[in-house]
């Protein structure tokens, strides 16, 4: 619990590259990219062994297309009553087609690693999750390789006088999935074509046009929270990322 496996935090559990800068705080660019995944430490099911290791591992040893997924514009339209605090907990679970599991997954329940944020400290831009896919393992007769992005955003309030949420346990303010498909008709730029969907509205494929490089649609009609979901998408391996200088 409290974002940590007992005995180290998640937000330390990183190796990284280089000299520890001078303020004690390192550059993102100088961790590794890294997945929850919600697995015990050993036994049949364990993390040592588990099918999702394998499936994000083989990605980024083998995959063609990197791809970023972030929320932009987070606006919240809730009401606020006096005397009392405001936490949310965005929860994000990631699946890519035909692997049966989450392979990256911050859920509040039964993870505890949601990502919890107080009403006035919500970013303009949240990043959630960074993910490797491989065009060489979909479908022969297709063109696109398909992923899903589940999103649960959970508001709780906290009363003065009071322990925890004052009159329910969560209050789930946002709950959709959405289906996104990524390109690849050009070998030499994989990642340049982009679609989504979300599967409370059907079939309907909707295609997303790049600004400034990045691909972005909006949350599906919800009046308590609005916002964007990005995804940067591009060839792998990135060569400013893997030479050596």
């Amino acid at each position: 619990g409290n974002f940590s496996d007992g005995l180290v935090k998640q937000d330390r559990a990183y190796v990284v590259a280089g000299e520890v800068p001078a303020d004690g705080h390192y550059k993102e660019e100088m961790k590794p990219f890294w997945t929850n995944v919600h697995r015990a430490h050993s036994g049949f099911k364990g993390i040592v062994n588990s099918y999702e290791s394998y499936e994000n591992i083989q990605r980024f040893l083998f995959g063609n297309i990197k791809t970023e997924i972030s929320l932009r514009n987070i606006q919240l339209n809730i009401e606020k009553e006096p005397g009392t605090k405001y936490f949310y907990d965005f929860e994000f679970m990631f699946s890519i087609r035909k692997t049966t599991v989450y392979l990256h997954r911050r859920e509040q329940d039964p993870c505890e690693n949601a990502i919890r944020l107080e009403y006035d400290k919500i970013p303009q831009e949240l990043f959630l999750h960074t993910f490797f896919m491989n065009s060489g393992l979909k479908d022969p007769d297709s063109n696109f390789s398909h992923f899903l992005i589940k999103l649960r955003i959970v508001e709780h309030r906290v009363k003065e006088g009071f322990l925890w949420d004052h009159e329910y346990p969560e209050r789930p303010i946002y709950n959709e999935t959405a289906e996104v498909r990524i390109g690849d008709s050009d070998p030499a730029n994989p990642g340049d074509e982009i679609e989504f969907r979300w599967l409370s509205d059907g079939e309907a494929w909707s295609r997303i046009n790049p600004e400034n490089g990045d691909y972005h649609f909006h949350f599906r009609q919800a009046n308590a929270i609005t916002a964007e979901i990005v995804i940067k998408a591009g060839p792998w391996p990135a060569n400013e990322l893997t030479v050596d200088e």
